[in-house]
């Protein structure tokens, strides 16, 4: 009889922990999504992957009569994002996900 007891508990606990895991997630695994000109796939832990291009929006290269916002071939740094300046004078940059440290005091 414990070992029936012990082994419900179990299978409860591995229950909870699972629906606990579920609801956390962003997606289900082998879900894709276009983010700008990015690729994303859900992972099997239910978190987005995506490629980081640097986008050129699509305004800018129709618009080709707008005042550059830069030269192109300079770069800048955005936080921890690297950026270019490509034609018709429009920052493209990449879109990595800025994690920083706490300061300390």
């Amino acid at each position: 009889m414990r070992t029936l007891t012990v082994l419900l508990f179990v299978v409860v606990a591995v229950v909870l922990i699972e629906t606990a895991s579920a609801s956390e997630a962003e997606c289900e695994s082998g879900q894709a999504k276009k983010e700008d000109c990015n690729d994303c796939f859900c992972t099997d832990n239910g978190l987005w992957a995506c490629t980081a291009k640097a986008c050129v929006e699509k305004r800018a290269i129709h618009h080709r009569h707008h005042e550059p916002e830069c030269k192109v071939g300079e770069f800048k740094t955005d936080d921890c994002n690297r950026c270019r300046c490509v034609g018709f004078g429009k920052w493209a940059c990449t879109r990595m996900r800025c994690i920083h440290k706490r300061e300390i005091s």
